[in-house]
């Protein structure tokens, strides 16, 4: 819904597809939005995150739990910065957030800031947005959250890091599905009403259907012991040959006992 009403899916739907990322976007936070009760859903996308220092995790995640009505801007296009996923503002914060699917970013350089005095502006996308994050509020704290696959999200976000194209202004981070669908997980439902429940199940199948419930290990209902001693394999039985046949004819069948 939230994709069509922005105009992202055509009115003859001739672009609506399993791999629109536009669609995927609108129909996981135009859903989340609804749990408002301490932003439930927006709270454990911040807790799925990684690679934040903890101080600034906590600090983020209690202004987010703490806020009564964040606004969330769909598709933010400003100047010549490009276009957003998704702006989340609340009174302290502003959360930037670019989701990828099955694509990766769709503009990227060469350049590399090694002399932390010189900061050449990249065409890198998660560039841009930072800078877009910085112009917007000159008094809420900003943040930068790329969401993708784990196939994606780790490269980008450790190469990125590695140039030093982001603004510091901005504390950029990256969690991916698969983090995301596993921390919802975590829910306990007996802590959720019941309509907040509904949303959580239909949002988890969601996930899963799109392929982000990844492999998680093995798990053995019964404890198997594993001894450090090789095994040894033995044959108790004992074969038998009776040649006692004193002429063998070439061409004829034998059996030997």
């Amino acid at each position: 819904m939230i994709a069509e009403i922005y105009g992202k899916i055509s009115k003859d739907y001739s672009n609506l597809s399993e791999r629109l990322e536009d669609n995927l976007t609108g129909n996981i936070f135009g859903t989340l939005r609804y749990l408002n009760r301490q932003n439930l859903g927006l709270a454990n996308l911040i807790k799925s995150i990684s690679i934040l220092d903890d101080r600034l995790k906590n600090e983020l995640l209690k202004s987010v739990e703490n806020e009564k009505s964040p606004k969330y801007i769909f598709w933010k296009k400003y100047k010549d910065f490009g276009e957003i996923d998704l702006l989340i503002e609340g009174e302290f914060f502003i959360l930037g957030i670019e989701v990828k699917y099955l694509s990766g970013l769709s503009s990227d350089d060469d350049i590399r800031n090694d002399d932390s005095e010189i900061i050449n502006k990249s065409a890198n996308q998660l560039s841009r947005y930072s800078r877009m994050l910085k112009e917007l509020n000159k008094h809420k704290k900003k943040y930068l959250i790329f969401l993708a696959p784990r196939s994606i999200a780790d490269i980008a976000y450790f190469n990125i890091k590695s140039r030093n194209i982001i603004d510091n202004e901005i504390t950029f981070c990256y969690t991916t599905w698969e983090n995301f669908l596993k921390q919802l997980e975590t829910i306990e439902e007996h802590s959720l009403f019941s309509h907040e429940k509904i949303i959580m199940e239909d949002i988890i199948q969601y996930l899963k259907y799109k392929g982000f419930d990844s492999f998680r290990g093995f798990n053995f209902d019964e404890y198997v012991f594993i001894q450090n001693s090789f095994y040894s394999f033995k044959q108790n039985a004992q074969l038998r040959y009776d040649y006692s046949e004193e002429k063998i004819d070439k061409g004829v069948y034998y059996e030997y006992r």
